[in-house]
């Protein structure tokens, strides 16, 4: 092998161990840095498998932009090699995806992780194969740049304004976007966990899970009062049962309303009085407090 081969095969390698290692990082960064929107155009702002393809293509796009100064002569095909790379990554990543949910029924943290190393590698190879090509004419090079604009520009408009369609889907909450942005917190009954939204304002308590056409058996929202009250609820504009849980200051369940039923357009909407104060009210899927076996009395925990 040439030394210019090696410094490409070496560049190679160390890019693809930086994407990883980024792309790893920014599944946190919106969080980290307090849910600001721009963070959210290179960072996923929900759990679609759409917003985790940013964990590739960004950071394959900055070290695009890296090697492109690093190197003091271009290699033959280097924009189109990188850009290849930077769109067969996120491709494997949805084909892999859905091949392994299809048979499992479910998707897997640890396999979810893996599909993510082994598209950023075989991005890679596809990259070094390419730059090793006779060089091949500039305006395929121009096309793929022009391509890629309108990549990046996808990310940055879809993060607000998805496409209603399950690629964009936050399965854990059922809505798209940044309305799947919300602050979360892991709360548990024993063994049995949820991963809920928490609604602290006036607004998100006055929205609560309104028109959400669908919910995840280990989804939610805690409403979380500033002190202990009698804290009325009603189902109105909501589309489907819930199991509705008062908890004490302590987390304690002191009332439990379940498999509560959405209004009916024609009769009126009546409010559900707890009998004793509560600080926090849990919303869930209707039919899992019963599930789980719920009772008045049991404790609820916080996770990280």
């Amino acid at each position: 092998m040439s030394p210019r081969k090696a410094e490409i095969l070496k560049l190679e390698i160390w890019g693809g161990l930086f994407i990883v290692f980024l792309g790893s990082l920014l599944h946190f960064t919106f969080a980290w840095l307090g849910r600001f929107w721009l963070v959210g155009i290179f960072s996923p702002v929900n759990e679609s498998v759409w917003e985790h393809l940013k964990l590739a293509v960004f950071p394959t796009t900055f070290w695009f932009l890296v090697e492109k100064f690093w190197l003091k002569k271009e290699a033959p095909n280097f924009v189109l090699a990188k850009i290849a790379g930077i769109f067969l990554m996120p491709a494997l990543i949805v084909a892999i995806f859905y091949a392994y949910t299809a048979v499992l029924g479910r998707n897997i943290l640890v396999l979810d992780i893996l599909s993510f190393v082994v598209a950023v590698v075989i991005g890679q190879i596809l990259t070094l194969r390419i730059l090793f090509l006779p060089p091949v004419k500039k305006n395929y090079s121009w096309i793929a740049v022009g391509f890629l604009i309108i990549l990046l520009l996808c990310f940055g408009i879809f993060t607000f304004w998805p496409p209603k369609i399950f690629l964009f889907k936050d399965p854990v909450r059922g809505v798209f976007g940044t309305a799947a942005s919300k602050e979360t917190k892991k709360v548990c009954f024993g063994s049995h966990c949820f991963k809920v939204e928490l609604a602290r304002t006036r607004k998100e308590q006055e929205r609560g899970l309104m028109f959400r056409k669908e919910l995840a058996e280990d989804g939610g929202m805690l409403f979380v009062f500033e002190e202990e009250g009698i804290y009325p609820f009603w189902m109105k504009n909501t589309l489907i049962p819930l199991d509705i849980i008062w908890l004490d200051k302590k987390g304690r369940v002191v009332f439990v309303s379940r498999d509560t039923q959405p209004c009916e357009k024609e009769k009126p909407c009546v409010a559900i009085f707890p009998p004793k104060q509560a600080k926090f009210v849990l919303e869930i899927k209707g039919g899992m407090a019963a599930k789980i076996g719920l009772e008045v009395g049991e404790e609820m925990r916080e996770e990280n």
